[in-house]
């Protein structure tokens, strides 16, 4: 399998942020773990991170997961770049099965993008994850005439050389990731989705998702 930096966009992390840090570097051996501090009011965790090896890039203020993202491919790009890129969630939503799925299927598909698609119909799943995925699928279909099962997952992979024309997008908040889709298809990138199992931990308590205003701001992204 090629190498990958993985990106950890994160604002108010708990414990379960060094479980999944514990994990990634037992299992999946990444070039490097590059977690996006987005502006959180506490360093506790991340000051238990800083002994392990991991990349902490910091944001004086929250500025939205768009923009943590954005800091980390600023990053890589000063690097000299692996393969390529997987992203993914600081609560704990992502498997490291799932983890190591995505990337082999990025390695083997080097011209596509490969997105970690949650199955939002399983028991358990949170009402605001439910409705804030289907709206955003239903209006990226009206707009582009494709179906994406789930645009805003965030676990995704895709080859380095993308960097610098992900970075030129708009968007700072989820929005951003809404955008990413977009480009994808207008560059015909073909997307790769997924199936994995879908973990909301205390019915996704700790996610900065908002299902009506992010849920605006991300519909919006595509009419822009």
């Amino acid at each position: 399998m090629k190498s990958f930096y993985v990106v950890i966009p994160a604002f108010n992390p708990d414990e379960n942020l060094i479980k999944l840090v514990e994990e990634l570097c037992i299992s999946f051996y990444p070039k490097e773990i590059i977690i996006v501090d987005d502006g959180s009011q506490s360093q506790a965790v991340f000051g238990k991170l800083v002994d392990k090896g991991v990349i902490i890039l910091h944001h004086s203020e929250n500025k939205g997961k768009g923009a943590a993202l954005k800091t980390a491919f600023t990053y890589i790009l000063a690097q000299v770049a692996p393969y390529g890129v997987l992203t993914m969630d600081a609560d704990g939503q992502h498997l490291i099965s799932d983890v190591l799925s995505i990337a082999q299927l990025s390695s083997k598909n080097p011209e596509a993008v490969v997105f970690g698609c949650r199955d939002f119909t399983s028991a358990g799943t949170p009402f605001r994850s439910f409705i804030g995925n289907k709206v955003a699928s239903l209006f990226f279909k009206l707009k582009t005439h494709k179906d994406l099962l789930d645009t805003q997952t965030g676990l995704r992979a895709f080859h380095f050389s993308l960097l610098p024309d992900l970075l030129n997008l708009t968007g700072n908040g989820f929005d951003y990731e809404m955008e990413m889709c977009l480009y994808f298809c207008k560059k015909n990138i073909k997307i790769i989705e997924h199936s994995i199992q879908s973990v909301f931990i205390d019915k996704n308590r700790n996610s900065s998702f908002n299902p009506i205003s992010d849920s605006y701001k991300v519909v919006k992204a595509l009419f822009e």
